[in-house]
């Protein structure tokens, strides 16, 4: 045998749980699609939880109204796009997403900076692109670095 060919095939994913099927303590089954969203979905000012989405992070939670339960609140989306001069030893845009969320922060309500519900600093996630060009006919070089970003406060 010289060579092997195959195949897979997805029929089905199988039937829907429903509510009183397996024990969730009484609790309805929810469908993931409607109560879970991205953390770089939400509008600044959200709440959400972490808990409970079986996915042990903040890249996708449970948007909550502030007034209830929540473990962060989304502070600002930031995008990164900056063009640099030259080739630049440039691995993410995490420093220039930083420094916008820095300012998010200090614009923040007062309550939500200190001696309020969430603790002191922030978090962020998200992820960039660094790409570099060089002009043609005596252009110079050129870094670019792109990316969206998350900033959020956690609950203190």
């Amino acid at each position: 045998m010289k060579q092997l060919r195959a195949t897979y095939r997805l029929g089905d994913f199988g039937k829907p749980v429903r509510p009183g099927g397996p024990d969730q303590g009484g609790r309805p089954v929810e469908d993931a699609r409607e109560v879970l969203a991205p953390l770089g979905s939400m509008k600044d000012g959200r709440c959400a939880g972490t808990g409970g989405t079986g996915l042990g992070g903040t890249a996708v939670v449970r948007p909550v109204d502030c007034a209830d339960r929540h473990d962060l609140r989304v502070l600002a989306q930031v995008k990164v796009d900056r063009t640099l001069p030259g080739k630049q030893d440039i691995v993410n845009g995490d420093v220039y997403a930083r420094v916008a969320c820095e300012r998010a922060l200090a614009d923040a309500p007062e309550a939500w900076r200190r001696g309020g519900a969430y603790a002191d600093g922030y978090g962020l996630v998200g992820s960039s692109r660094v790409g570099s060009s060089f002009g043609m006919g005596g252009g110079g070089a050129e870094t670019t670095v792109t990316g969206d970003y998350t900033c959020y406060l956690r609950t203190a």
